[in-house]
C-alpha cells in the first residue's frame, strides 16, 4: 500500500466584525475553529514528524463578561498559536511531500522484468551422437 499525503491544513482566518463585543461569540467561535484545526494538523505532524516537540497549551475560553482588552488578548493567543504550529507542520509536511515524490521517480518505482530466454529443444529420442 502507498503511502498517501492527507489534504495540506491552511491557517483558518476570521473577521472581528465587533472587538468590543461584551458576550465573545466571535472569538469563541474563532477558537473552535482555531481547534478543529489544530487536531488535524497535529493528528498529520505525528505521522509526518513524530519528533516535532510541539507543545504550546492551547488557549482558553473567554468568559462573557470579558473586558475588550482580555478579548483582543484572547484572539492574539490564538494568532499566536497557530502562527508558533503552522511553520512546523508546513515544513513537515514539505518534506513528507518531497520524500513521497523522490521515492516514486526513483529506481524502485519500476522493477524491470528479467528477459525472457528461448526453452531448450524437445527430447525426440536420439542420442547426441546422432544427433
Amino acid at each position: 500500500m502507498a503511502f498517501q499525503l492527507p489534504v495540506f491544513e491552511n491557517v483558518p482566518t476570521a473577521t472581528m466584525t465587533d472587538e468590543t463585543d461584551p458576550d465573545a461569540n466571535e472569538i469563541n467561535s474563532f477558537q473552535g475553529v482555531i481547534n478543529t484545526w489544530k487536531t488535524s494538523v497535529l493528528a498529520q505532524l505525528t505521522v509526518l514528524n513524530p519528533n516535532h516537540t510541539f507543545a504550546l497549551a492551547f488557549p482558553g475560553t473567554t468568559t462573557a463578561q470579558a473586558q475588550t482588552a482580555t478579548h483582543v488578548a484572547r484572539v492574539a493567543n490564538l494568532r499566536a498559536y497557530t502562527t508558533a504550529l503552522f511553520p512546523i507542520y508546513a515544513s513537515a509536511y514539505a518534506t513528507a511531500a518531497q520524500a513521497l515524490v523522490g521515492r516514486q521517480a526513483g529506481p524502485q518505482a519500476h522493477i524491470p522484468r528479467p528477459p525472457k530466454t528461448k526453452l531448450p529443444d524437445t527430447f525426440i529420442g536420439k542420442s547426441a551422437a546422432s544427433a
